[in-house]
């Protein structure tokens, strides 16, 4: 089983004519995707595919695979089926849209990792929102997906979750974005493209409508919330370069700033522990932090099913990462510990 992927890239889009190799902090911003994605260290290959030879002599003076392909392909995913057709049944195909310069290679991690366990059909790459805007902007596809199995039920351009009038949007609410990367197994890949564009697919313009809407499940799999923009219109570009210049979100994809938070003993909703506040507080203070941009990590030194059992418990599986208790320096000060650069923070000192 191979790992190959592709960058599709046209010209032609109709809402940013050139945007691919529109600048981009000094660099065109299909540089910016080719370079992240090479994070991500298990390809076979890693190959452009476009119809355009502008884009064609570019990859080929960086040195970038990439391949011809048909001009009559207005989906991306079309245009990567085409240049995977001599890829192997059980290999996996992902596709890395081309206007994704903020991408980290963990994303790519994530979307890999349940075929790498087994699974048969698709998956793709959903974010928390964070921000009203993003969940207004038509230009951002939005997936609604079952708690349990996170499957993806629906995938829409609309602001879902509908909020009632007299609402205000919170993350609370549970919006997600798609954040543009995909992988198939190839022979669901072939499914998907002999099946005939579901009429879902075409009013919200959304892919990933054939595959629900045909009764086929994809994996919606989730990373916890981080400034994010894809590039749909010129305006984007002013928000992508002040996220680099901030680097918010670094080409290895670690964040800059992580808080770690030992969560043992605080399963209760008492007031009188692990600070004198009551978890509903303490939950609040989280997602204050996220919406902050701040990567936040609890942890239990009783393993991880037991900080995710907090995380599911509360609502937070989705915006923070749950994990055993990681490798770090403990002594009995007081105060922040820390190994590196991942703070340690306790119960007292963050709740209190």
């Amino acid at each position: 089983m191979k790992i190959f992927g592709f960058i599709p890239a046209r010209m032609k889009a109709h809402r940013f004519p050139g945007k691919p190799l529109h600048l981009i902090a000094g660099k065109p911003m299909l540089q910016h995707v080719y370079e992240r994605a090479s994070g991500f260290t298990d390809w076979e290959a890693l190959t452009v595919a476009t119809c355009d030879e502008e884009i064609f002599d570019f990859c080929s003076g960086m040195g970038y695979p990439v391949v011809m392909t048909d001009a009559g392909h207005t989906r991306a995913i079309d245009r990567c089926a085409e240049a995977a057709k001599e890829a192997g049944p059980d290999d996996i195909i992902v596709v890395v849209q081309g206007d994704e310069p903020l991408l980290t290679p963990d994303m790519i991690e994530a979307v890999v990792a349940p075929h790498l366990k087994g699974y048969e059909q698709s998956t793709l790459l959903a974010m928390p929102i964070h921000d009203e805007a993003q969940f207004r902007n038509p230009d951002i596809v939005k997936v609604v997906t079952t708690s349990l199995e996170h499957r993806v039920l629906y995938t829409s351009r609309e602001p879902i979750p509908h909020l009632a009038p007299g609402v205000e949007f919170s993350p609370a609410h549970g919006a997600k974005r798609i954040g543009g990367i995909f992988a198939f197994r190839k022979r669901n890949l072939d499914w998907f493209m002999a099946q005939e564009e579901h009429s879902l697919e075409i009013a919200e313009s959304c892919d990933s409508n054939r595959i629900c809407g045909n009764g086929r499940n994809q994996y919606c799999v989730t990373v916890p919330y981080r400034e994010y923009y894809s590039v749909d219109r010129l305006e984007d570009i002013a928000r992508v370069e002040k996220a680099l210049a901030a680097q918010t979100i670094p080409t290895d994809g670690v964040l800059d700033r992580h808080i770690f938070i030992d969560i043992d003993g605080t399963l209760t909703d008492t007031p009188t522990e692990a600070g004198g506040k009551a978890i509903p507080e303490r939950i609040e203070h989280i997602w204050r932090l996220v919406g902050s941009n701040q990567s936040v990590v609890i942890w239990s030194a009783r393993g991880a099913a037991y900080a995710r059992a907090f995380a599911a418990q509360h609502g937070l599986l989705e915006i923070v990462t749950a994990i055993g208790k990681p490798e770090i320096m403990v002594d009995d000060d007081p105060g922040i510990r820390a190994k590196g650069t991942m703070p340690i923070v306790s119960p007292e000192e963050f709740f209190g």
